[in-house]
C-alpha cells in the first residue's frame, strides 16, 4: 500500500474534485485478503487521507451485490459488497450530503477480455481450439459496452448527487441474456460450435436465473447497444486485428 500521508497536499487542491475508484483486482483466485486490500482498504485509506478536501467519491461495484448469498461464495463479489455497504455508511456519516456514491455495474465489454471471466475463457477456447465446458447457462446477465458505461458515468458526474434518493445506484439496460445464448451465438459466428459443451458443469449455486433489473433512467445509461450483437462484433474485430495487426 503506498504512503498516502501527503495525498491531500500533493493531489487535492482548494477546488472541488471527483475521485473515481475504477481500478482494483477482479479475479476471485487472487484470494480474499488481496481482494479486500485492493477493493476496500485502498478506498478507505484514500478517503481518510482526504478528510477536509472538497471532494466527491465514486466507487464501482457489481450488480451481484443484490445476491449476498452468492457474494459469500466469491471473494471478489464479497469485497464489492463490503465496499458498497461501507460507502452507504460514509454517506450517512458525512456532514456534506452527496459526497459518496456507489455505482453497481453489470458486465462491461469493449477492452481486452479478462482471462478469468466468461468471455475471456471463450476467447482462449477459440484461440487454442479447445472445448469450452460450461453449465446449462441459464444464468441471466447484462453486457454493457465500455463506451456506453463511460457516457453514463460522465453524465453522473455532471449531476448534483444530493438530488439522488440513494447513495447506491444500479446501471441497468433492462436487456438481460442467458449465458448459454451468448456462448452459442459466439461459437456459431466463429464456426466452432463443436467446441462448446453446454451442460457439462453444474451451475454455481445462488446464481441469478430470474431477476430482470429495470432499465435505468436515460441520463444514467443514454445508449445501450444490443448485447449479443455488441459482444460478437467486438470479438470479431479483436480476432481480425489479431490475425492482421497491420
Amino acid at each position: 500500500m503506498p504512503d498516502l500521508s501527503l495525498l491531500k497536499s500533493e493531489i487535492f487542491s482548494d477546488r472541488p474534485c471527483d475521485v473515481l475508484f475504477a481500478s482494483g483486482l477482479t479475479d476471485p483466485a487472487a484470494g480474499a485478503a488481496l481482494l479486500r486490500q485492493s477493493n476496500v482498504e485502498f478506498v478507505q485509506k484514500i478517503v481518510d487521507a482526504s478528510q477536509g478536501a472538497d471532494a466527491r467519491f465514486l466507487t464501482f461495484g457489481t450488480i451481484q451485490e443484490h445476491f449476498p448469498e452468492l457474494c459469500a461464495t466469491n471473494p471478489y463479489l464479497e469485497s464489492k459488497l463490503e465496499l458498497g455497504r461501507w460507502m452507504v455508511l460514509q454517506s450517512k456519516a458525512s456532514k456534506l450530503r452527496g459526497r459518496f456514491l456507489h455505482l453497481r455495474l453489470h458486465t462491461v465489454y469493449g477492452g481486452e477480455p479478462k482471462p478469468h471471466m466468461f468471455i475471456g475463457q471463450i476467447v482462449r477456447s477459440l484461440q487454442d481450439q479447445t472445448v469450452f465446458r460450461m453449465s446449462a447457462g441459464d444464468q441471466l446477465r447484462e453486457y454493457h459496452h465500455a463506451d456506453d458505461v463511460a457516457l453514463g458515468v460522465w453524465n453522473l458526474l455532471q449531476r448534483d448527487w444530493r438530488e439522488l434518493a440513494d447513495p447506491v445506484l444500479d446501471m441497468n439496460s433492462g436487456q438481460p441474456l442467458r449465458l448459454a445464448d451468448l456462448a452459442r451465438t459466439i461459437y456459431r459466428e466463429f464456426e466452432a460450435s463443436d467446441l462448446l459443451d453446454v451442460g457439462a458443469l453444474a451451475r454455481p449455486p445462488q446464481e441469478n436465473t430470474q431477476k430482470v433489473f429495470p432499465r435505468s433512467p436515460g441520463w444514467l445509461l443514454p445508449a445501450s447497444r444490443d448485447p449479443l450483437l455488441g459482444v460478437v462484433e467486438q470479438l470479431l474485430l479483436r480476432d481480425k486485428a489479431r490475425r492482421d495487426p497491420h
